[in-house]
């Protein structure tokens, strides 16, 4: 905690996955010293579990309901808007590869 107090938050290269990754190197966590953004993505899809299947319906819930409210109401313009509004997820694809390729 001591390393990240004085930093300032940036969403490219300090937020909280720098934190989990940080202290994971730190105590070494299972034995592995290189954890980075992806191999922290990789523990959570392999080995995370849900709570309750209550906590699933509140993860996904609210995201399910605005796509059907939007497909009933608008129909299928409704995802071709909400693509174009999300840039087709070039972002995230940008934000992955930096850190795919900054923290290896």
């Amino acid at each position: 905690m001591h390393h990240f107090q004085h930093k300032s938050y940036n969403p490219f290269t300090c937020d909280c996955h720098s934190f989990v990754f940080g202290f994971l190197n730190k105590v070494a966590y299972q034995g592995f010293i290189n954890w980075n953004i992806i191999t922290v993505v990789l523990l959570i899809f392999t080995k995370g579990q849900w709570v309750s299947k209550w906590a699933v319906v509140r993860a996904f819930g609210p995201f399910l309901l605005v796509m059907c409210v939007g497909l009933f109401v608008a129909g299928w313009p409704f995802i071709v808007e909400l693509a174009a509004f999300d840039g087709l997820g070039i972002f995230h694809v940008f934000i992955f590869g930096f850190f795919l390729l900054a923290h290896n």
